[in-house]
């Protein structure tokens, strides 16, 4: 506890550094260097990583019913299984995106919450 307390403190430490050796610089390197190390700090945080982690297991649990959903509907011609492969195919994308950059776009909440709640719906009419 005391360790990662006395982290974040350095941390911290070194991004008002970086700030202030931001508006020392005149050269543009320097000052491309000042700026990506302070976005280094901000963007691997820990509340980061972990709203990342959350989000990439709520990912593979929607691609995990996709999945559930395909193979009982194969079983069924009640169900256009095709639409079904690219709800999959369009999860497995997002997710590869944020496993990639390590960010998460509205858009793609707002997307595999919709295929949530489509596959859910289709999960309870396999069932029924």
């Amino acid at each position: 506890m005391l360790q990662k307390l006395g982290t974040k403190l350095l941390n911290q430490a070194a991004s008002n550094d970086a700030l202030e050796d931001l508006g020392k610089s005149k050269d543009v390197e320097s000052l491309r260097n000042a700026v990506n190390n302070i976005f280094d700090e901000v963007g691997y945080s820990e509340y980061n990583v972990q709203h990342i982690n959350s989000i990439l297991d709520r990912g593979k649990g929607l691609l995990s019913l996709i999945k559930s959903n395909i193979s009982a509907a194969s079983k069924s011609k009640n169900f256009d299984v095709v639409l079904m492969e690219s709800d999959k195919s369009e999860v497995q994308d997002i997710i590869f995106r944020i496993e990639s950059i390590k960010t998460v776009h509205t858009n793609q909440l707002y997307t595999m919450n919709e295929l949530h709640n489509k596959h859910i719906k289709i999960q309870k009419l396999i069932e029924d």
